[in-house]
């Protein structure tokens, strides 16, 4: 798909919305009825091509070359009449514009979360964290997603209150909400849960999930697993929540047979299952791998991919995929400008997060469509400059360039492959961008 016909291809989906805005205002019968000079489908536009300068510069560059130019003030009440679910619509038509790739007929899917601080707001509970050790106050914001990582893009996405986040739930909400059929969900070890492994099992999707090598209380630490430094061994395993003298015998075979007592979330496991006669059982095979990354650092895997089709070797490159949702989070926070929200409302906030998500596909879908003359006769092979790639759409989506003009632009703005590079990663502290102190 070309540039030109993503860039109109966006604005249908924008136009859509707008001809059903009556599903995403708070009040129907009063919100965007009339014609004023901040329309329903300019909220999601302006939104759309928002960066990280105060919301006076935001509103002046989207609406300079209008005669009347609206008051920030203005431009807040209008968009309070809209619902977030307009923005997560929005989010959702933008996933058809990329590319789908397969992997042996799955796509490969990775799902995480990455949090997100917002300006400090003591009214909202959820968000509101007081500190500890004599450390600030602060508000956070979760976002949990699921990423493609072969057509690197957003396919779902649940913004949680810090206070409340729950990963493993929201993930098994984007599983059941999804409408892909066949997929492989890569995981890291805050995903380690039976209930989240039987969710891919009943939509029929594989799923690599790294789990706890040595802790107790894990899956693996439940286990009777072989102490070699590699390992691949098939579980058979059957869960009840039944504990009765019959079960517990069964129990003593820990490779088939679990209690799930009922603080333990299983929901294809009914919650009064331990009072009836005969005990319930819910099946759930899976693969229980050991592979070592380097010389002295081993990752433990759980999967229900077939060891006929899918080796040692293969989960290695398949698991080492799920960077690419690390990445993705970096480029939507720093250069697509998620870290710069402009307001303090909670709703606002969830708007400009989906509305980010919403431009990180958009991006990603027009440079991956770009030739880049990748033939083999240059010493390196390219790939886009994402960070040029988001300030040129951005003008694209301002009707300052052209499709054809942003088109030859991205193509020109390309940096080299150099494989074989790394680099220490660096944790530090972030802290919330004051919505006074913009550059612009």
């Amino acid at each position: 798909m070309k540039t030109e016909l993503i860039y109109h291809q966006m604005k249908s989906f924008v136009d859509e919305l707008d001809r059903n805005k009556r599903d995403y205002v708070v009040d129907p019968t009063r919100d965007h009825t009339r014609v004023r000079k901040i329309s329903f489908r300019d909220c999601l536009m302006s939104s759309l091509c928002m960066s990280g300068g105060t919301l006076f510069s935001e509103v002046l560059e989207y609406y300079e070359n209008r005669a009347s130019i609206p008051t920030t003030s203005a431009f807040i009440q209008q968009r309070a009449k809209i619902k977030t679910s307009a923005f997560e619509k929005m989010f959702q038509m933008s996933g058809s514009l990329c590319n789908c790739k397969l992997y042996k007929g799955y796509r490969v899917l990775a799902v995480d979360g990455s949090d997100l601080r917002i300006p400090l707001n003591p009214n909202d509970l959820d968000t509101y964290c007081p500190g500890t050790h004599g450390q600030q106050p602060y508000n956070l914001m979760h976002l949990n997603a699921v990423y493609d990582l072969l057509s690197r893009s957003y396919v779902s996405a649940i913004v949680q209150g810090r206070m409340s986040w729950n990963e493993c739930d929201a993930a098994v909400r984007m599983v059941d909400s999804s409408d892909i059929s066949k997929a492989i969900l890569i995981a890291d070890r805050g995903y380690e849960s039976y209930n989240l492994m039987a969710h891919c099992q009943e939509k029929g999707w594989k799923y690599i999930i790294r789990v706890r090598t040595e802790y107790k209380l894990g899956i693996s630490g439940r286990l009777n697993l072989p102490e070699a430094e590699e390992y691949d061994e098939f579980i058979d395993l059957r869960m009840t929540r039944k504990n009765s003298n019959y079960t517990k015998e069964l129990f003593k075979d820990p490779n088939k047979y679990r209690f799930a007592p009922n603080n333990s979330r299983l929901d294809y496991l009914p919650a009064n299952s331990k009072y009836t006669e005969e005990a319930v059982f819910y099946h759930l095979p899976f693969r229980i791998i050991k592979i070592k990354i380097n010389d002295d650092e081993y990752e433990t895997l759980v999967t229900n991919l077939e060891s006929t089709d899918f080796s040692l070797e293969e989960m290695k490159d398949l698991y080492r995929m799920r960077w690419g949702i690390e990445t993705s989070f970096r480029t939507l926070k720093y250069n697509v400008g998620m870290l710069y929200v402009h307001s303090k409302c909670k709703n606002f906030i969830i708007q400009e997060i989906f509305a980010r998500l919403t431009m990180y596909n958009i991006i990603l879908a027009i440079c991956s469509n770009v030739d880049l003359n990748n033939d083999g006769s240059k010493k390196y092979s390219y790939v886009v400059n994402v960070a040029r790639a988001v300030h040129i759409c951005r003008k694209l989506f301002l009707h300052r360039l052209s499709p054809p003009q942003a088109e030859q632009l991205i193509s020109k703005s390309v940096v080299p492959v150099r494989n074989g590079r790394s680099f220490e990663r660096r944790l530090s502290t972030r802290i919330a961008i004051n919505l006074v102190y913009r550059v612009a």
